[in-house]
């Protein structure tokens, strides 16, 4: 239906525009003609560009769903934190499913613990100052986010040429934000 929409509209300006060279070519004959054709052309090729975004598909695809997930990190939303992370392979191994399992394993460990620093420094009140605050949070707090975000998954995962691997980990759990706060 879009495909037919956009043939239409093509189909449509291709005949205005050969009427409207016909009433240039014959000359000063039809000047109300002229007029009428000319203001015929002048609408559609304003509707042109006014429908043009509507016929065509520009919806949510998954390139453009995949490209969404690399864009950014940190809080998406109250329950969902995403962390990009790198790891390289394991000295020695040389089996490629191999080298790349361990810089994905290794970027995950990375990820996890970026988080949970992250979590110490949201948990921490935004009026106080953190030299008159504990150098950390309770520990049995962060036993608990350490479970929570070990629960996490990976979204996102590109390897390179030397099998590095980059993912974007996200931890999902209603009230997580609030968790993280928390966390004192």
């Amino acid at each position: 239906m879009i495909r037919s929409s956009s043939a239409y509209l093509l189909l449509l300006y291709c005949v205005f525009s050969l009427a409207a060279l016909l009433v240039v070519l014959t000359g000063g004959h039809g000047r109300a003609i002229r007029w009428k054709l000319a203001v015929g052309t002048l609408i559609l090729s304003l509707a042109g560009p006014v429908t043009a975004p509507i016929s065509c598909k520009s919806g949510s695809s998954v390139e453009s769903r995949k490209s969404d997930v690399w864009a950014r990190d940190g809080w998406i939303d109250d329950d969902t934190y995403r962390q990009k992370a790198a790891g390289t392979p394991r000295a020695g191994y040389t089996n490629t499913v191999m080298r790349k399992e361990s810089a994905k394993r290794a970027a995950v460990l990375y990820a996890q613990r970026m988080m949970i620093e992250q979590f110490k420094y949201y948990a921490i009140p935004e009026a106080c100052c953190y030299a008159l605050m504990s150098s950390e949070p309770n520990p049995a707090r962060i036993q608990e986010m350490m479970g929570i975000v070990k629960g996490g998954s990976v979204l996102a995962e590109r390897f390179d040429t030397d099998h590095n691997c980059e993912i974007v980990y996200e931890v999902k759990q209603k009230g997580l934000k609030q968790a993280v706060k928390n966390m004192q």
